[in-house]
């Protein structure tokens, strides 16, 4: 007799599977079964007594829980402080805009010229350059905000600058003792900017752009996986495994926040475009939204039953979240229902995905690369039969429909970045070697990177 299938969400990963029903305290594997029976049976363990399995998976995260109250002191308050002045008028800015274009903007208008676009990078997104660029795998790659470099960083410990243009080798920063697990870029200036690196080892560095060694924070208990700059430009804020995140004072080189609240190793994080918000995944599958101005949990998000690899705001009126996680799926989040905030769940993967980035002017559309050798490209609208030149395009449909793929040799891709102005891929992976994707800004004559319409 044949099983319909799960009827409760289940972990797809084999070795996730066996975990559970370990924890659970039954038996891993049967003589003949495979992975799907293996599955099966973990959902019908967990139909017959959710409650008992919930307690049993759940125990050590209980034993956790404890109230404890922590003073904050006058640099915690300019913290609060500032991020509030800074992200309330450009909040403001960005809900007039959104009105605006509800208000005065030709839909089809907008979404000719969305097509028009994306009709561009489809045909013309090709491979440019393929360089090895490291003697071990990397794991990352950044473009700088002006869009004249490209950083790799990886298990060699060393972070690699490269141009852009030509895709060579510039200038290298050493100084860390173990893999190097994330970057960020920002510039204070034409010709000033930093780059902030986080290790295995726990520490945090500040290179200025001599590869120099700025600053140093070493005040996290276990390893660091993510770091990012807030547009504020004054604070870095990090994730790490030892279940809190943190922020920085830049000038002063000191700790200003450590938040608690996840059960599990933080993974990953993303600041909202207004500054305001921060989302944080940890390896429980678990992604949380915290409000940086009074420092309350505004959101969990819990759908994923893997653990998060990527989660991105979307540029584009900053409502929608993505997220990438070991469980092979992307799901879309919008903010703004706190009851439903699960929009789209999307299956374009066949192994873990490593990252999901938005194209970073407008977001018109969603790229994810995984361990599968794939890069997706997604629509992040629906596109309603819109004409170019006259003609009709292929890319009208639903939203988050995969309108081209990129193909690597080595299928386990680790790390992409888009530059600034959307026209450009960089990928890396455990081939060791950095690729490069271009396409022109110039189709049939025109700039299809100018400026919205509206």
């Amino acid at each position: 007799m044949l099983h319909e299938g799960p009827s409760v969400t289940v972990p797809t990963n084999d070795d996730v599977v066996k975990a559970t029903l370990r924890t659970l305290g039954h038996p891993i594997c049967y003589f003949g079964e495979g992975p799907y029976e293996r599955r099966i049976r973990l959902s019908i363990i967990i139909e017959e007594d959710p409650r008992e399995s919930q307690a049993n998976s759940n125990r050590d995260i209980e034993q956790k829980i404890e109230r404890f109250f922590t003073e904050g002191d006058e640099d915690l308050v300019a913290f609060r402080k500032t991020i509030a002045a800074y992200s309330i008028p450009l909040s403001y800015k960005r809900l007039k805009n959104a009105r605006t274009l509800r208000e005065n903007v030709d839909i089809l208008q907008m979404e000719a010229h969305i097509c028009e676009y994306l009709l561009h990078v489809s045909k013309q997104m090709t491979l440019k350059y393929s360089e090895v660029a490291d003697s071990r795998p990397l794991m990352g790659c950044k473009f700088s905000p002006e869009n004249k470099k490209i950083a790799t960083f990886g298990m060699s410990c060393n972070i690699k600058i490269w141009d852009s243009e030509f895709l060579n080798s510039v200038e290298i920063f050493e100084g860390h003792k173990n893999k190097i697990n994330d970057i960020d870029w920002i510039s204070t200036d034409i010709d000033l900017s930093y780059i902030v690196s986080c290790d295995a080892n726990s520490h945090i560095y500040l290179w200025n752009n001599n590869g120099v060694i700025a600053r140093r924070f070493e005040d996290h208990e276990d390893t660091v996986n993510c770091v990012k700059f807030h547009p504020v430009s004054k604070y870095i804020i990090s994730a790490s495994n030892d279940e809190t995140w943190r922020s920085w004072d830049i000038e002063k080189g000191k700790q200003v926040v450590i938040q608690e609240g996840h059960s599990r190793g933080i993974n990953r994080l993303d600041i909202h475009l207004d500054g305001a918000l921060l989302a944080t995944g940890d390896l429980g599958g678990i992604v949380n939204i915290w409000d940086l101005r009074s420092g309350y949990l505004i959101m969990p998000l819990t759908e994923h039953v893997g653990q998060i690899l990527s989660v991105k705001f979307s540029p584009r009126c900053g409502v929608t979240l993505a997220t990438a996680s070991d469980d092979n799926t992307i799901k879309i989040w919008d903010l703004r229902n706190a009851k439903i905030p699960l929009q789209h769940c999307i299956f374009g993967h066949t192994k873990r995905i490593s990252e999901v980035l938005y194209e970073p002017k407008y977001g018109r559309y969603l790229i994810s690369v995984a361990y599968d050798g794939y890069t997706k490209f997604w629509t992040t609208q629906d596109l309603h039969n819109s004409l170019h030149d006259g003609k009709e395009t292929n890319l009208s449909g639903k939203k988050y429909t995969c309108f081209k793929i990129l193909i690597s040799e080595d299928h386990r891709i680790s790390g992409i970045d888009i530059s600034p102005n959307g026209m450009q891929v960089a990928s890396v992976g455990f081939d060791r070697c950095i690729k490069l994707w271009s396409c022109s800004e110039i189709f049939n004559g025109v700039n299809v990177d100018r400026d919205y319409v509206f």
